[in-house]
């Protein structure tokens, strides 16, 4: 009984030698036809592409929570935001050379040289400014344009 097995198994270990060899030959063969290894290179191409794609949409959006109240941004970039029935955005000044009362636009919030001076928002959302990480975070409920202040150091 003992040896009926043990040639079950080799018959097994035989077969799939045999066809781990025909698989080889066929992916060999592939490869050796320009027309075909054109198509790997085609759809690995097209693959990378997509995958790239769907990795930027996620990393270019802000993170949020949404609950019953709203929306909470976790990481809030600066401009305009669509986030499913919310339309937030972010605008950050920073204090003017020539003039100490006047604040000019800037595209991004600064890493050095100045300090955090406030917000204010249209539709009283709530803002908080995380310095170490120089990003904010911001709980809306409605359509609201929030502006960041920040002073010369």
């Amino acid at each position: 009984m003992k040896e009926k097995i043990i040639e079950t198994i080799d018959d097994y270990v035989e077969d799939a030698k045999e066809v781990g060899r025909l698989l080889k030959e066929k992916y060999n063969r592939d490869l050796n036809n320009p027309k075909i290894r054109n198509r790997y290179l085609i759809i690995a191409s097209v693959g990378l592409v997509i995958t790239i794609l769907i990795a930027n949409i996620f990393t270019s959006r802000a993170y949020y929570y949404q609950d019953t109240e709203g929306a909470l941004l976790i990481q809030a970039k600066v401009g305009r935001m669509y986030i499913d029935d919310y339309d937030y955005t972010l605008l950050v000044f920073v204090e003017s050379d020539e003039d100490e009362s006047f604040f000019k636009l800037t595209e991004s919030i600064p890493s050095s040289g100045y300090t955090y001076n406030g917000y204010s928002c249209l539709n009283n959302s709530t803002l908080l400014y995380d310095d170490g990480n120089k990003i904010t975070r911001a709980t809306i409920r409605e359509k609201d344009v929030c502006s960041v202040y920040f002073r010369k150091s």
